[in-house]
């Protein structure tokens, strides 16, 4: 019964993915020829990729398939909501419209002589879970950063959606028996996260999100923060299955420490090319207008 429960949820959410990404569609027809349509289809796309991977989900436990095609799925989430949050935090998202066509060499992962070489789903199943975790915290955030410009009440139920969404995935990430009460709690906020999401994407008019440069800066912060934290916690799912010498622990903690310091450093460039570098022209040019006069 509960493996019916997790289909009919998984079902549920495609659904609600899907009336999302109609209702964007819509809002892109209504605004076309402008940036604000361009901004709608990629959110749009993001959330069709949730749709389908929720539905190949719920296709793969009702036929019993090998659960290694579950990389599929999990994968196929964490691409949805990179394209979610590209059409947020991007200032210019003309150029980014085909974005979502990168979905479609993950469907070779459905191919059985491709994901049976994979490591066993359930050695890597919360390192997914925890992305899929991470990644919706991104995009709560996001949203919070468009409420505390626009001071619209509705898009707090996108912030509360993405967050219970963010909180069922880091419960997933616990490798707890189906039915435990983690299992539960997991399962049962996906579904009510994805409903307050409905209510607030449906009653906000989508075609009035912008791009900015707060969202931009707070995206770089968080996907470079997370790089050494993905390698880390790779080490260590990997470590389960192999044990590393101590040369290769050193190794791997050199990498460590090499992408978190490339990592800082990137965003402090990321910084000085599109904050510091417009704000000391902005400075230079004032200046100049003082010294040859005002009248100008």
């Amino acid at each position: 019964m509960l493996i019916y429960y997790h289909i009919g949820e998984e079902i549920l959410i495609a659904a609600i993915c899907f009336a999302i990404s109609l209702t964007s569609y819509k809002y892109a027809c209504q605004d076309k020829g402008q940036r604000s349509s361009s901004r709608c289809m990629l959110f749009a796309g993001g959330f069709v990729i949730l749709g389908l991977s929720g539905l190949i989900h719920a296709f793969i436990h009702a036929f019993h398939f090998d659960t290694n095609l579950l990389y599929q799925t999990l994968l196929g989430y964490c691409f949805g909501l990179l394209i979610i949050i590209t059409s947020l935090s991007a200032e210019k998202v003309d150029n980014k419209k085909y974005l979502p066509l990168g979905y479609l060499p993950l469907l070779l992962l459905l191919i059985p002589g491709i994901n049976q070489s994979l490591p066993l789903f359930a050695e890597f199943r919360p390192l997914v879970w925890i992305s899929v975790s991470y990644l919706s915290g991104v995009v709560c955030m996001l949203f919070f950063a468009v409420f505390y410009r626009k001071k619209e009440k509705k898009i707090l139920f996108a912030v509360g959606g993405f967050f219970l969404i963010c909180a069922s995935s880091a419960l997933l990430f616990f490798p707890a028996e189906i039915g435990s009460p983690v299992w539960f709690a997991g399962h049962i906020l996906r579904p009510v996260g994805f409903a307050l999401l409905f209510a607030g994407i449906y009653t906000y008019r989508l075609s009035d999100l912008d791009g900015s440069i707060l969202y931009k800066a707070l995206t770089a912060f968080s996907m470079l923060a997370a790089i050494p934290l993905l390698i880390f916690g790779t080490v260590i799912f990997y470590e389960n299955i192999s044990p590393i010498n101590f040369l290769g622990e050193r190794l791997l903690l050199f990498l460590l420490l090499l992408s978190t310091l490339s990592s800082a450093l990137l965003f402090s460039l990321g910084m000085i090319l599109r904050l510091v570098k417009p704000i000391l022209y902005l400075k230079d040019t004032v200046e100049r207008l003082v010294d040859e006069g005002l009248h100008k």
